[in-house]
């Protein structure tokens, strides 16, 4: 082993910014297509996102992002619940 110096890790909180989602109850592709536009599409019954990473499947109880940016991105309904709160409602049209 190598002999390494101390170090300090700096530690981050996220901060409070709102976010809009909507959750894919494997049903709802046309909303996840009116809500994601052109970066959403599907092949049989799979879902995917074109994202900034690159090509994502989105699966049942995934959540389908729009970022602070307006890009788009999914996120799996576990981590989604841990980390957002729904704090109101919007219509989309």
């Amino acid at each position: 082993m190598g002999v390494y110096k101390q170090m300090k890790v700096e530690i981050y909180e996220s901060l409070p910014v709102k976010i809009e989602a909507i959750k894919y109850n494997g049903k709802n592709v046309e909303e996840l297509k009116a809500f994601g536009g052109e970066s959403v599409y599907y092949v049989g019954d799979t879902v995917f996102i074109d994202t900034l990473e690159g090509e994502m499947m989105i699966k049942p109880s995934d959540y389908l992002v729009k970022g602070i940016e307006g890009e788009f991105y999914g996120v799996k309904g576990n981590i989604f619940r841990k980390k957002y709160r729904k704090v109101g409602e919007k219509e989309w049209i």
